[in-house]
């Protein structure tokens, strides 16, 4: 979602409050620790981040990135989420949205799937009438819940 982010903070006319949360192992897991600190330098975002276990001199919340997303304050009518990650962070993660009142619509998430050919032949990403390699990796909640995708 870097580049996403990126793109909206670059153009933030066009868009509202930006919040990120993020969620890592371990402190010393954390990826785009520049960008982050960058990001939350900025009046135009809210950055919160929790780890799964703390190290030494990690001062900051302990949980996985669930435990943030009561921490936000919006609208999920005028809302957008994105999410990427593992599989079962996803579904939790969705399954918050949900509680929150996101629309399917509003919910953007990435799908991972073991993809041998790329091109939609050998079938090892499909998903319903899907492939992830082809007409993904990104789909919305309800594109996902048309095709069945169990969980959601």
């Amino acid at each position: 979602l870097r580049s996403l982010i990126n793109y909206c903070l670059d153009n933030g006319r066009l868009f509202g409050a930006k919040t990120i949360l993020y969620g890592s192992r371990l402190p010393s897991d954390i990826a785009f620790k520049t960008d982050l600190e960058v990001w939350s330098g900025r009046a135009d975002v809210r950055c919160l981040l929790t780890v799964d276990a703390p190290e030494e001199g990690w001062e900051g919340p302990v949980g996985v990135v669930t435990i943030l997303i009561d921490r936000v304050d919006l609208d999920p009518k005028k809302s957008v989420a994105l999410t990427c990650g593992p599989p079962i962070m996803i579904e939790h993660v969705l399954i918050e949205l949900e509680r929150m009142g996101f629309h399917d619509d509003n919910v953007i998430t990435t799908m991972e799937r073991h993809m041998k050919c790329g091109m939609g032949f050998c079938g090892h990403c499909h998903m319903g009438d899907k492939f992830v390699c082809t007409d993904g990796p990104v789909f919305t909640k309800a594109e996902l819940a048309r095709i069945g995708i169990p969980g959601l």
